[in-house]
């Protein structure tokens, strides 16, 4: 049998009798079960993003217009985002069609405080996310630790 990458994937392979006992997916569909969790959570992450990034926008644009109006988070599939490998949103920062808008917009400043509030909501959201320390090597286990490899202390 081959699959979508024509690699040729013996009967064997699909369904292995130990690992897969009892399971009644092949290979394939397992792959697809990945996939589909993997969109999923880039889906989530993608929400979180936008929101965190959107009450950055949005607190910016209180400062400037107290009757500033929070347009919330929308989720649509954008084609901009197709693909994406990552959390990813698209701002809304302005309507060239309102006079308004397009008068701020022309104003270097004003773009750079929508800069600044843009960076607010990726650091915010940054923040977030789960931090890793990386080991450090040390020549000598620490006491009562017994060494397991060289350079894996």
């Amino acid at each position: 049998m081959r699959n979508s990458n024509c690699i040729n994937v013996p009967a064997s392979a699909r369904r292995p009798p130990v690992a897969n006992a009892g399971a009644d997916k092949t290979v394939g569909e397992l792959r697809d079960l990945v996939k589909e969790i993997t969109l999923n959570d880039k889906i989530t992450e993608s929400q979180t993003f936008a929101q965190t990034v959107q009450t950055a926008l949005f607190a910016q644009a209180v400062k400037g217009n107290p009757a500033a109006h929070n347009r919330g988070v929308k989720r649509a599939p954008f084609v901009v985002l197709i693909g994406a490998q990552m959390p990813s949103i698209l701002a809304e920062i302005g309507f060239l069609t309102n006079s308004r808008d397009e008068s701020m917009l022309s104003k270097p400043e004003y773009r750079q405080k929508i800069a600044e509030a843009l960076l607010r909501g990726l650091s915010q959201y940054s923040q977030s996310l789960s931090h890793f320390e990386v080991a450090k090597r040390t020549d000598q286990p620490e006491k009562g630790e017994r060494s397991i490899g060289a350079g894996l202390n």
